[in-house]
């Protein structure tokens, strides 16, 4: 077995599985556990799996299976940038950008992905985000420097959103898709 620590978690890979272990106690002062935010114990957070696991499937099952696609595609963005942002951070942004919006399934998956991404930066630089499961303030972990990092790779998606939406409303739909493309994976040519 190879086992690694990785931020709060030891993790075991054997035959080709892997195992996240975080040390949790019950949270006495109510529901949930507290789980350290690092490797150094200095600051314990709120976290509740099942509540977070109950509110991701509410809100997948009022959007049309569509949450869950797009809180991958935003793990998947947040490790192209550097994995500025923690994956329940990730995870919770777009919980909550669900949790404010009207169901409907007329909406396309790629017009949910768009404006998700489009309202990123303002999410990351919200100081009234909280987890919906904990109730807990998000973000609190990033530095000024991280965070501003983190808001700049976010302008930068937004930023070839906006250079994709052009591009389709002129007609050209290989523009767009190429800086849709560069918007979530950062690829593509300008």
């Amino acid at each position: 077995a190879q086992i690694t620590i990785d931020g709060n978690a030891v993790v075991v890979k054997q035959d080709g599985k892997i195992v996240d272990v975080v040390p949790a106690f019950r949270n006495p002062n109510g529901k949930g556990f507290l789980i350290p935010e690092n490797r150094n114990g200095t600051r314990w957070i709120k976290t509740d799996p099942r509540t977070s696991k109950r509110i991701l499937d509410i809100e997948d099952k009022k959007h049309y299976g569509q949450v869950r696609q797009i809180v991958q595609l935003a793990k998947d963005w947040n490790e192209k940038n550097g994995k500025k942002l923690k994956s329940y951070h990730v995870e919770a942004i777009v919980i909550q950008h669900f949790m404010n919006k009207d169901s409907d399934k007329n909406r396309s998956i790629h017009a949910n992905a768009d404006e998700f991404f489009y309202r990123l930066p303002e999410y990351i630089s919200s100081s009234q985000l909280k987890d919906p499961a904990t109730d807990e303030k998000l973000g609190g972990y990033l530095s000024l420097s991280d965070k501003e990092n983190a808001i700049k790779s976010a302008m930068r998606t937004r930023d070839n959103i906006d250079k994709a939406r052009s591009a389709k409303d002129a007609g050209d739909g290989e523009k767009s898709l190429n800086y849709y493309r560069k918007a979530l994976y950062d690829e593509g040519d300008d």
